[in-house]
């Protein structure tokens, strides 16, 4: 085994980590159609920006806060913002998988490194996180946040201070990955509960134990402590506490059988590589008769089940919510690649799965390319309709339309799924169908409406729209995919016609 080690070698594990994420992710960067979250996310960025919006109240979802203050960070780097938010989201992936390498490289060498972040990259391209998902940036505080706390695990006498610097730098990493995505909750309590034990092992008594904790807890709350001071500062916490909590509760499930389907994916593309890469980790453990491998092993291990825990409790098992297990999983693939045969053939294994993954995406790019271009030229066919001021409407499409044409959104309600789909109807606080009526009497100059996938249309909001486009609008522009399959209308509101008295 070529260990990690000497004086280049981080920079030298670095560098490596850059250019695989920037040979997997390069081809994308400019992609319209990445994914409707990340267009949405763009679009609220920009209207905080630009338009004083406030979320939850102007514009509305579920998501946290953060979220929506770093796209509109990434609004100050100018242009249309889907370059930019692409570009940030990059160098994100870059820098935590330079974490995960340099974590990987000091137990198993080059071989578990390389390994291991192109296990990431392709797990990341092939379920949703090509572009600027939440899992993106929240990886990267997480993974950061770990391995600070895995250094003070390892360390059989860390000092004092190191408990109260590293530690809360930890957890106050922990704290931000929240407020990107709650599924950082189960990761960051994981990572809170080993301090303790890391604390309780070397030698510190409980008072001080007891007050570390205290401090850490503190840490890991005062981003969001600090988000509901805000709303209540600004008489605006119920809307915070509704989006954040109550809505949850109170949205439909989602088809059995479609959240089965998810699942059987998820168990393929993850559970099986991480399942074969945690028996082999610990097999690495017995068989080599390592005391010191124990703990290392054992907090990779339970680290990973946090972040399964998370998958399955805060999702409905959508592909990018399992992403927030993959570092673990990487890590602790990683860890079991250690200069064997076994090791060896896990590698082998892991970097064939992480080729087909991002061969996968490659086709995926090829297929959204056209559709890309029908988008831009649906954009530049709607603008001329919004002189003056007038709405645009996007019922069930492309996000990033509004943001494409600067057009004014005649509700708060922007991504169109929550007024659009079953699920949603019992989970917005509103009457769907009210708000659509609503939206309809303002007399929207376009109105785009799309076919539904896997999702179920809210039948009453869908046959409001439908009736109303067929009185007063027509067709102006449409979208199909490479067979030729409609996806997308636009849909111009046609002229009053005088009538006589």
């Amino acid at each position: 085994m070529i260990l990690a080690r000497g004086r280049l070698a981080s920079p030298a594990l670095i560098l490596m980590a850059a250019v695989i994420t920037l040979a997997v992710r390069w081809q994308g960067i400019g992609d319209i159609v990445a994914h409707a979250d990340e267009q949405f996310y763009l679009l609220v960025g920009d209207h905080m920006l630009n338009r004083g919006a406030v979320p939850y109240a102007d514009i509305w979802d579920r998501k946290p806060v953060g979220l929506f203050l770093l796209y509109a960070g990434i609004r100050l780097l100018g242009g249309e913002g889907i370059v930019q938010y692409q570009l940030v989201a990059l160098l994100a992936v870059a820098a935590t998988s330079g974490i995960l390498a340099l974590w990987i490289g000091r137990y198993s060498g080059w071989i578990g490194a390389v390994a291991g972040v192109m296990l990431y990259n392709g797990l990341l391209v092939s379920h949703l996180g090509f572009g600027g998902q939440a899992e993106v940036f929240l990886n990267l505080l997480i993974v950061a946040a770990g391995w600070l706390t895995h250094r003070l695990v390892v360390d059989e006498k860390p000092s004092n201070k190191r408990f109260l610097v590293a530690g809360g730098a930890a957890m106050l990493l922990c704290g931000l990955a929240i407020q990107v995505k709650p599924t950082a909750v189960l990761p960051g309590v994981f990572l809170g509960l080993a301090l303790i034990w890391a604390g309780w092992r070397a030698g510190l008594g409980w008072k001080r134990i007891s007050l570390l904790a205290l401090f850490w807890a503190g840490l890991a709350l005062l981003p969001t402590l600090l988000v509901i001071l805000t709303y209540w500062a600004i008489g605006l916490l119920d809307q915070w506490l509704f989006a954040n909590i109550f809505s949850i509760f109170e949205k439909a499930p989602d088809r059995a059988v479609a959240v089965a389907g998810r699942i059987a994916d998820i168990r393929r593309e993850f559970g099986r590589p991480f399942a074969v890469a945690a028996v082999l980790a610990v097999a690495q453990c017995a068989f080599r008769r390592e005391q010191r491998s124990w703990v290392p092993a054992l907090f990779l291990l339970g680290w990973l089940l946090s972040g399964v825990a998370a998958f399955a409790v805060l999702s409905a098992a959508y592909p990018h919510y399992a992403l927030v297990m993959a570092p673990m999983g990487c890590l602790l693939a990683g860890y079991a690649m250690r200069g064997n045969l076994p090791g060896y053939a896990l590698a082998l294994w892991l970097l064939n799965l992480s080729l087909d993954n991002v061969k996968l995406y490659e086709w995926r790019l090829e297929a959204s390319g056209a559709v890309a271009a029908q988008i831009r030229s649906m954009a530049a066919a709607i603008q001329p309709h919004l002189r003056g001021g007038r709405c645009l409407y996007v019922y069930h499409g492309p996000v990033i339309l509004y943001q494409l044409t600067g057009a004014c959104i005649p509700t708060r309600f922007a991504f169109p799924n929550h007024l659009s789909i079953r699920t949603e109807a019992t989970g917005l606080g509103i009457d769907p169908a009210a708000e659509v009526k609503r939206i309809i009497a303002a007399r929207p100059a376009v109105i785009v409406d799309g076919a539904f996938d896997f999702h179920q249309p809210n039948m009453a909001t869908q046959r409001l729209v439908r009736a109303e486009l067929v009185r007063r609008y027509r067709p102006i522009a449409q979208v199909k995919d490479g067979r030729g399959v409609l996806l997308v209308v636009a849909y111009v509101r046609r002229p009053a016609v005088p009538t006589g008295r």
